[in-house]
C-alpha cells in the first residue's frame, strides 16, 4: 500500500523543464563536451610545449655548468676535509704510532692522490692550482714518512740506551747496596745519593720520550751527569774489586744514557720541525689553495647561475601569458560545460540522499532528457521503487534477527558459531569475548578457529568425536586468549544452518579454576623438591668461588715475595758471568795477575752466597705456596704442623697486611700436629685475615693481629684469632655468620667470608667458633676443633 502511494505521488507531480541555458549542452552527449574540453587543453599545451622545447636547450647549457661548478665544490670541500683528517691522523701517529693509524693513513694518502689526479677542470687557472695541489700532497706526505723514520729511530734509542741500560743500573745498584749494607760501608749515602739521581734522571727520560719536554730532557741530563760525578768519589770509598767492577761498569752505563737522551733531544727537535714545517706548514698551503679554487668556484657558479635565471624568467614570463589566455578560454567552457552536468547530477544527488534517508516522496527530474544523466535519472526512478518493496522486507527480517541476537548477547556461557567448510567464526557473543581476552570484537571474527587451541591434536578430536556422535559434549580442553594466556574450556558442540551453509554453534564454560587447583596441587611437591637441590647446588658453588678468590690472594702474595729473591740471583749471577768472561780473557792473554784472581775468587764467592741464599730462599716460598695452594684446591688429608702450616699462609698474605700497615704475631709455644684436612684450616684463615683487612681497618690506618695456636688437655686445638680494629657493633654481632649479610656492600662485600667460615668449621673440622668484639676494641675469633679428624 506504501509503494503503491509513493508512485502515485510520483506520477501525479509533473517533471519540470530544463532550464533554457543548459538546453543546447544537454542535446550533445556527455562525452563529447568533455573532449571538448580536452581539446582546447590540448592546443594550449602545444602552445607551451613549443615555448618550452625553445628555452630547455639554453637551460640545458647553463644547468650542466652550475652542476659541473658544484661537483667540483663538493670535490674540494672533501679534499679540504681528506687533508685536516689526514694532519690529525698524523699526530695522533706522533703520539701514539700503530699499524692501524699507518694503515689508514697510508689508504687516505693513496685515496687523496688519485682523487687529485683523477680531477678535470677546463679553467687552466684551475688546472694548474689542481697541479699545485696535488704537489703540496705529496711534500706533505713525504714529510710524514721522513717523520715516520725519526720516531723509529727514536724508539730504538730509547729502547737500547734508557730502557736497557736502565735496567742493568738498576741491577748493579742493587748488587752495590746489599754489598754495602752488609758491611756497614761508608758508601751508602754517595750510594744513596746516586740511586735517587737515576731514578730522577729515569723518570725525566721516560717524561721527555713520552712528551717532548725540553724541561726534563735537561733534568734527565743532569741527573745522568750527577751519577758520572759520583763514581770516582764512590770508588775511592770502595773496600774490594767486587764493588769497584760494579761501579765502573755503572759509569759506563750512565754514560750511556747521556748518550742516549742526547740522541732523544735531536730527535725531538728534528721532529718538532718535520711536524711544523712539512705537516702543519703543507696543510696550510693546502688549505690555501683549496680556498683560492673555492672562490673562483663560487664566482663562476654566481655567473652561470645569474644566466640560467634569466633563461628561466624569459621562458616564465612567455609560459604566464600563454597559459593566462589559454586559462580564460578553457575556464569559461569548462564552467558552461560543467553546469549541463553540475545541476542535473545534482538533482540527482539530492534524490538519491532523500531516498536513502527513507523519502521515497521526492520526484527525479530529467527522467525525459536523453542523454547520459537523463538514463541515471531514469534508473534512480526504478531503484527508488524496488527499495520501497525492499525497504519493507528488511524491517520484517529486522525485527526477527533482534529477537534471536538478544537472547544469544544476554547468555551468561560463551557462545560463537563457526563455519564448517572454512573453520573461521562467523559470531560471537560478548562472554565469548570475555573469554579469550577480546576488546576489539572484530578480532574475534578475524582470527582463525585453530588459533585459540593450545594442542591441535585437540581440534581432531573433537572433529572425529562430531563425525562420530553428530555432535560435542563436555570435552575439556587447554585454550589460548589474544594476550598468549591460557584456560581451560568445556566445550558442546551442535550443528546448525547460518545462511544456507553448514556451521556450528559452540558453547564454551571455563573450568580454569578447578583444572588449576588439582594441577597446582601436583606441581607443589616436584617445585619443593627442586628448590632444594637448586640451593644446594647454590651452596657448593659459592664455596667453590670464596676458595678460588683466596687461592687468587695467595698467587698475588707469593708472586710479590717471590720477586726479590729472584731479582737479585739473577743480577748477582749475570755479574758473576762478566767477571768471569773478563778473567777468562785476560788469562788467555797472559795478563792475568795474582791479585786478579784473587779479587775474582772473593768476588765469586760472595756472588755464589748471594745465589744459593737467595735461591733457596725462592725456592722455599715456592714450596710452602706449593703446598698451601694445593691444599686450598683439594680437600685430601694429611698430618700437618698447624703453627708451621699458618704461618705459611700468612707469609702468602704477608704483601697484602704491609701494604695496609698491619702488623701480625704468631704464638705457638710447641708443634702441634693435626691429622685433619689443611685446606679448610687455610681457607678459615684467609678469610679471618681478609675480613679484618675489609671491615676492620679503615683504609690508611695501622693495626695489628694476634694469632694464638695451642694445644688443649682434651686433644682439642684452640686457633685464635684477634685484631685490635675498630670491632663490629652489638646489633651488627648476632648476624655476622649470616650468608649474604655484609656491612661493606658499596666496597664489594659479598657477605659470604664469614658464612663459609661458619660452615667449614662446623661441617669439615666438626668444630665450633665464638666471637668477641664490641666497637673501639677489635674483634677476637676462637676456634676449636679436634686434633685428630
Amino acid at each position: 500500500m506504501a509503494v503503491e502511494s509513493v508512485e502515485a505521488g510520483v506520477s501525479r507531480r509533473p517533471a519540470p523543464r530544463v532550464r533554457r541555458l543548459d538546453a543546447p549542452l544537454r542535446a550533445v552527449p556527455v562525452s563529447w563536451r568533455i573532449f571538448l574540453i580536452v581539446a582546447l587543453n590540448a592546443v594550449a599545451m602545444l602552445a607551451l610545449g613549443g615555448l618550452v622545447w625553445g628555452g630547455a636547450a639554453v637551460m640545458e647549457a647553463e644547468w650542466e655548468a652550475v652542476r659541473q661548478i658544484e661537483e667540483n665544490d663538493r670535490l674540494f670541500t672533501a679534499v679540504d676535509s681528506d687533508v685536516s683528517r689526514m694532519q690529525s691522523l698524523v699526530h695522533r701517529y706522533l703520539h701514539g704510532p700503530t699499524e692501524e693509524l699507518l694503515t689508514e693513513i697510508g689508504r687516505r694518502r693513496e685515496s687523496l692522490i688519485g682523487r687529485l689526479q683523477a680531477t678535470r677542470v677546463p679553467d687552466p687557472a684551475m688546472t694548474e692550482d689542481i697541479a699545485q695541489l696535488t704537489a703540496a700532497a705529496r711534500r706533505f706526505f713525504a714529510g710524514f714518512d721522513a717523520l715516520r723514520e725519526i720516531i723509529t729511530r727514536t724508539r730504538r734509542s730509547y729502547d737500547i740506551a734508557v730502557l736497557k741500560t736502565g735496567g742493568e743500573m738498576a741491577g748493579l745498584y742493587a748488587i752495590l747496596d746489599t754489598a754495602a749494607r752488609d758491611r756497614n760501608h761508608l758508601v751508602l749515602p754517595a750510594l744513596g745519593k746516586s740511586r735517587e739521581a737515576f731514578a730522577e734522571g729515569l723518570l725525566a727520560a721516560n717524561a721527555f720520550y713520552l712528551t717532548a719536554d725540553a724541561d726534563a730532557g735537561r733534568r734527565a741530563e743532569r741527573a745522568f751527569d750527577a751519577i758520572g760525578r759520583s763514581i770516582p768519589v764512590m770508588r775511592d770509598l770502595a773496600t774490594d774489586d767486587l764493588q769497584r767492577s760494579a761501579l765502573d761498569a755503572l759509569g759506563e752505563r750512565g754514560d750511556l744514557l747521556l748518550r742516549g737522551i742526547a740522541q732523544l733531544r735531536a730527535g725531538a727537535e728534528e721532529q718538532a720541525r718535520l711536524v711544523g714545517k712539512e705537516i702543519d706548514g703543507g696543510q696550510r698551503a693546502m688549505a690555501q689553495i683549496i680556498d683560492r679554487l673555492a672562490a673562483y668556484g663560487r664566482q663562476r657558479d654566481a655567473e652561470a647561475q645569474r644566466r640560467f635565471d634569466a633563461v628561466v624568467r624569459d621562458v616564465g614570463w612567455g609560459i604566464g601569458i600563454i597559459g593566462i589566455g589559454f586559462l580564460a578560454l578553457s575556464a569559461a567552457a569548462s564552467w558552461a560545460i560543467g553546469q549541463s552536468i553540475r545541476r542535473p547530477l545534482r538533482d540527482l544527488m539530492e534524490a538519491m540522499g532523500a531516498i536513502a534517508g527513507g523519502d521515497y516522496g521526492r520526484p527525479v527530474h530529467g527522467t525525459t532528457v536523453r542523454d547520459e544523466i537523463g538514463a541515471m535519472a531514469r534508473s534512480v526512478a526504478v531503484f527508488k521503487e524496488n527499495a520501497v518493496v525492499k525497504r519493507r522486507m528488511e524491517q520484517e527480517r529486522e525485527a526477527q534477527e533482534r529477537r534471536w541476537r538478544t537472547m544469544l548477547e544476554t547468555s551468561p556461557v560463551g557462545i560463537s558459531i563457526a563455519s564448517a567448510a572454512l573453520q573461521t567464526r562467523l559470531y560471537s557473543n560478548p562472554k565469548y569475548d570475555e573469554l579469550f581476552g577480546i576488546t576489539d570484537h572484530d578480532d574475534a571474527l578475524d582470527q582463525d578457529v585453530g588459533d585459540s587451541f593450545v594442542d591441535t591434536a585437540d581440534i581432531r578430536r573433537i572433529l572425529a568425536q562430531f563425525e562420530e556422535h553428530g555432535e560435542v559434549s563436555g570435552v575439556e580442553v587447554r585454550r589460548r586468549r589474544l594476550d598468549g594466556t591460557e584456560w581451560w574450556c568445556l566445550i558442546d558442540i551442535r550443528a546448525i544452518d547460518w545462511g544456507g551453509d553448514p556451521a556450528y554453534i559452540v558453547w564454551h564454560y571455563d573450568v580454569t579454576f578447578r583444572r588449576e587447583a588439582e594441577e597446582e596441587l601436583r606441581a607443589a611437591k616436584d617445585r619443593a623438591e627442586q628448590t632444594l637441590a637448586e640451593l644446594r647446588a647454590a651452596q657448593q658453588s659459592l664455596i667453590q668461588a670464596e676458595k678460588m678468590a683466596s687461592l687468587g690472594a695467595l698467587v698475588a702474595g707469593i708472586a710479590h715475595e717471590i720477586n726479590t729473591p729472584v731479582g737479585i740471583t739473577v743480577t748477582a749471577a749475570s755479574l758473576l758471568a762478566d767477571e768471569t768472561l773478563r778473567t777468562a780473557e785476560r788469562f788467555r792473554a797472559g795478563a792475568l795477575r795474582k791479585s786478579d784472581f784473587q779479587n775474582y775468587i772473593e768476588m765469586a764467592e760472595e756472588a755464589s752466597q748471594r745465589i744459593l741464599t737467595n735461591a733457596d730462599r725462592a725456592a722455599g716460598l715456592i714450596q710452602s705456596f706449593k703446598q698451601v695452594a694445593v691444599d686450598q684446591t683439594r680437600d685430601d688429608r694429611r698430618v700437618f704442623e698447624l703453627g708451621q702450616y699458618a704461618r705459611e699462609v700468612l707469609t702468602s698474605l704477608g704483601p697484602r697486611l704491609r701494604q695496609r700497615g698491619i702488623a701480625v704475631t704468631l704464638d705457638c709455644p710447641e708443634p702441634v700436629e693435626v691429622d685433619g684436612y689443611p685446606g679448610p684450616v687455610a681457607q678459615v684463615l684467609t678469610n679471618f685475615v681478609m675480613n679484618a683487612l675489609m671491615h676492620g681497618f679503615p683504609p690508611d690506618t695501622p693495626g695489628r693481629i694476634d694469632i694464638r695456636v695451642r694445644h688443649l688437655p682434651d686433644d682439642t686445638v684452640e686457633l685464635v684469632f684477634g685484631d685490635d680494629g675498630q670491632g663490629i657493633p652489638a646489633d651488627v654481632l648476632p648476624r655476622i655468620f649470616d650468608p649474604f649479610f655484609t656491612t661493606n656492600r658499596s666496597g664489594g662485600g659479598t657477605g659470604l667470608g664469614l658464612n663459609i667460615v661458619y660452615n667449614l668449621v662446623q661441617q669439615k673440622l666438626r668444630g665450633q667458633i665464638t666471637v668477641d668484639s664490641a666497637p673501639g676494641r677489635g674483634t677476637i675469633f676462637t676456634l676449636r676443633f679436634p686434633r685428630v679428624l
